[in-house]
């Protein structure tokens, strides 16, 4: 069985567009983006923080979050995540929605089924380590 997390954009409800360089200006202290046939993978240079990451989206102008699969208990995720959430209308969550963050509220961006899932609601938080997985 897998476990996944995910960073994602919204507004007004629906999927956002985050734009490639945003992620790419926080993921490039960590690692490098990779292209493979049209698809996005973040390649990992400060250790195994997860199996494997993804972009996802409608293509590079267009990228809406990224997954991470089977993520490890690295010292540098939350980092990683938190600097991600300087995003406008960014949140992370995991799987079930057992938790959804951001670091502003941002729920009038939020779908309201996601909202509504969220264990313990829309969570905000003020520090890296504040987050998942060493909370």
């Amino acid at each position: 069985m897998s476990y996944e997390i995910f960073f994602q954009k919204f507004k007004n409800g629906e999927a956002g567009v985050i734009p490639f360089e945003e992620i790419n200006a926080v993921l490039k202290n960590y690692g490098e983006i990779i292209e493979d046939d049209g698809d996005f993978e973040f390649v990992s240079k400060v250790g195994e923080i997860c199996e494997s990451a993804y972009l996802f989206g409608e293509s590079r102008d267009a990228i809406s979050g990224i997954v991470f699969l089977r993520p490890m208990q690295h010292e540098l995720l939350p980092q990683i995540i938190f600097e991600l959430l300087s995003i406008e209308n960014t949140c992370f969550f995991g799987p079930g929605l057992d938790y959804l963050q951001a670091r502003t509220d941002i729920s009038s961006q939020l779908p309201e089924s996601l909202l509504e899932g969220a264990e313990s609601g829309l969570q905000i938080i003020d520090s890296a380590y504040s987050s998942w997985p060493l909370s």
